[in-house]
């Protein structure tokens, strides 16, 4: 009994290794780890307003310091966690701005050598692929505009918090989903 020791604290300590994404039917770019979650519900949703969905396997978090301004477009990520098959996703939604035309369109301002980006798949991979086109301008310093509905386009985030907030949003959902950017 005295040699079984050893063993069983060898065993816990591989056990204990750092843990691996579960395998899930979804992409790995939309992938929850055990840890990941915990980090964002301890310390990263107390800036978010919570809200579960009716089915009850699904929670929404929405940036509780974005303004409720509707003078000006503005973007905003909404992380969607899918607790029940260990998956997170990004949508994303406008701010009540009603010339802002549908399908979303976003294009670089001065900068015509970059296509705009269009919202034209609504599903995860689609807003998830639009919201990290959106990031990437943002963190590269571009000033972005939108399409509206009669055909002209408005300055996107010409409020730095604004852009802030889309950043901050984004960096909490890769943290969520393990995909470091």
């Amino acid at each position: 009994m005295k040699n079984a020791w050893p063993i069983l604290f060898i065993l816990a300590f591989i056990a204990c290794d750092n843990p691996q994404p579960q395998e899930t039917s979804g992409e790995k770019i939309f992938r929850t780890t055990d840890p990941s979650r915990l980090y964002f519900r301890n310390i990263r949703s107390t800036h978010y307003y919570h809200e579960r969905q009716e089915s009850g396997n699904m929670d929404i978090y929405r940036l509780r310091r974005y303004s409720k301004v509707k003078k000006r477009p503005v973007l905003r990520p909404v992380i969607v966690n899918n607790w029940m098959q260990d998956e997170a996703y990004v949508l994303v939604e406008d701010n009540g701005f009603e010339q802002i035309a549908t399908p979303y369109a976003i294009s670089v301002e001065k900068d015509t050598s970059l296509a705009p980006v269009v919202l034209t798949n609504p599903g995860k991979q689609g807003q998830y692929d639009f919201a990290a086109s959106v990031f990437k301008w943002l963190r590269e310093g571009h000033d972005l505009q939108i399409r509206l509905k009669d055909g002209g386009s408005a300055s996107l985030f010409s409020n730095y918090e604004d852009k802030n907030n889309f950043i901050m949003v984004m960096n909490d959902y890769y943290r969520l989903t393990d995909s470091y950017r």
